[in-house]
């Protein structure tokens, strides 16, 4: 065989391996600002969490739920429902978190999740093993303090991020908010910079409040 090619034949092999390392290796932290993959948040099936990308698996800060019925849900209501990373004491400067819900009776995805009118861009939606899942979104912000990033890029203490849920139908029973959360350093790599948290959160089915039936004489006679 001619020397040439020979020659043509390793430069092939090298690009080859070169193309194979570069989709079989480790994702780059930074590119995950823009939407991390699904199935990360330490729910029954799921993959893993944010600490697959990110090495650290936790810093001094926390993770954190908030709710506007935090006793439960009632079913069919809409509300408002709350996630959020908090660290001041972390190297983070880009932050992000992934949830899901599900129904502690068989983890199917619990009700229905959807951005807020207010930033709706900080967040969006995907499926992953028929589940939905909420998470962070960028929008390619070219410098750090843009409030339309979902990223908080530039805060030094935290984000958090708002969306609307709708509870499951009545006897659907409780059901379980998980969440991953992750303090990034921002520079594009999973270095020991990188804190993650994960939270989960139980949510009771409210029982239905009763309602009487009442009538105009009933009415007049509590004022007699």
């Amino acid at each position: 065989m001619k020397a040439t090619t020979v020659g043509l034949l390793a430069l092939l092999c090298v690009l080859v391996g070169s193309i194979l390392f570069a989709t079989s290796g480790p994702r780059d932290a930074d590119a995950n600002s823009a939407a991390p993959p699904s199935g990360y948040t330490a729910a029954p099936g799921d993959l893993g969490t944010c600490a697959n990308c990110h090495t650290n698996i936790s810093g001094t800060g926390f993770a954190y739920t908030s709710t506007s019925r935090p006793w439960g849900y009632v079913p069919g209501v809409t509300e408002t429902l709350g996630v959020g990373v908090y660290d001041p004491g972390s190297a983070g400067s880009r932050w992000g978190f992934e949830v899901t819900i599900l129904t502690n009776s068989d983890n199917s995805t619990a009700g229905t999740i959807t951005p807020t009118a207010f930033h709706p861009e900080h967040i969006g939606t995907a499926v992953f093993g028929g589940k939905i899942y909420l998470s962070q979104r960028s929008n390619g912000a070219s410098a750090p303090m843009d409030t339309t990033d979902g990223t908080y890029w530039g805060s030094t203490t935290g984000g958090s991020w708002h969306f609307l849920w709708t509870g499951p139908p009545r006897g659907t029973g409780g059901v379980t908010m998980y969440v991953s959360t992750v303090a990034a350093n921002g520079d594009g790599a999973a270095s020991s910079d990188d804190y993650t948290y994960t939270i989960s959160q139980y949510i009771p089915e409210m029982a239905p409040t009763p309602v009487t039936t009442t009538t105009w004489g009933k009415i007049k006679k509590q004022y007699r």
